[in-house]
Formats: C-alpha cells, sequence, structure tokens
C-alpha cells in the first residue's frame, strides 16, 4: 500500500491510497508491512484537544520503532493567526510535540519523527487551542515499523 497528497481539480487536497484492498479512515497494511498502518480525518472548527486523525497501531508493535509522518493542512475557512502552528502529536493521553500548520488554506505541511509504539496506544493529531470559526482543520497520520 502507498499513498500521497494529492491536489484535487476545485484546488483542495485528498490522500490517494493505491491498495489490492479496500482501507478504512485507521488501517493496517498486510504482508510484510502488518505492522504499519495510518489515520486520516478532518474537523470543523475544532475546539482545543479535538482529535483531527489518529491511529492505533496493532496489539503486536509493543516496544517497536516506527518512523511517523504526519501532513497537516487547513481545508476550507478563513485562516486567521490563531490556526498558525495550532496541532500537536498525542501519544496515548499526553501531547509530545506541536505540529506546525501555516494559516493559509491547502498548504500541506510534513512533520515526519520517530517513535515507539505501545500497545493499544493510539497515536494522533489534535488541535492546541480553539480554532477560527469555519475553518476546518485536516491531517494525515502514517506510522511505519522500523524493521532492524
Amino acid at each position: 500500500m502507498s499513498s500521497e497528497l494529492v491536489q484535487l481539480s476545485d484546488g483542495t487536497y485528498g490522500v490517494r491510497v493505491v491498495s489490492a484492498g479496500s482501507v478504512g479512515a485507521n488501517a493496517q497494511t498486510a504482508g510484510p508491512n502488518d505492522q504499519s498502518g495510518f489515520g486520516i480525518g478532518s474537523a470543523a472548527a475544532p475546539a482545543g484537544g479535538t482529535v483531527i486523525a489518529t491511529h492505533t497501531p496493532p496489539a503486536g508493535n509493543a516496544g517497536e520503532l516506527h518512523e511517523v509522518e504526519i501532513t497537516t493542512w487547513l481545508a476550507a475557512g478563513a485562516p486567521a493567526a490563531a490556526d498558525l502552528n495550532n496541532m500537536a502529536f498525542k501519544f496515548g493521553g499526553g501531547t509530545i510535540t506541536a505540529i506546525p500548520v501555516v494559516n493559509a488554506l491547502n498548504v500541506p505541511t510534513k512533520t515526519k519523527l520517530y517513535w515507539t509504539a505501545a500497545a493499544g496506544t493510539a497515536m494522533s493529531v489534535i488541535a492546541v487551542g480553539a480554532a477560527t470559526a469555519g475553518v476546518t482543520y485536516a491531517a494525515f497520520i502514517s506510522a511505519t515499523k522500523i524493521v532492524s
């Protein structure tokens, strides 16, 4: 399975997923990369702490290192100063780090980090503070197990 962020004819962005089967919003891959997966989501004018996208690695991933790639963008509305860098990476119940977000429409920003997974513990992208009214936040998070 592979995925890429693509610009659509209306100027917005979407994720193109190439896969032999169907995938859901919190999908896992099959075969040699069955310890990988992704989540995609969006939220209109989210309040602080709202989950935008999440991925929960499979239970067999406890203690395994993952490359986590996060793409964030503002998908609709009229962004303001409050939307600049207003997302963060959350692991389980703890917010780990801020994620860059440009306060303009449809400008994707990628962040890559390495994280050790824990069984049943979600990796998420959240809104840090309240978004500007009418602004839609979007995020794509992928986690790929690093094979040693």
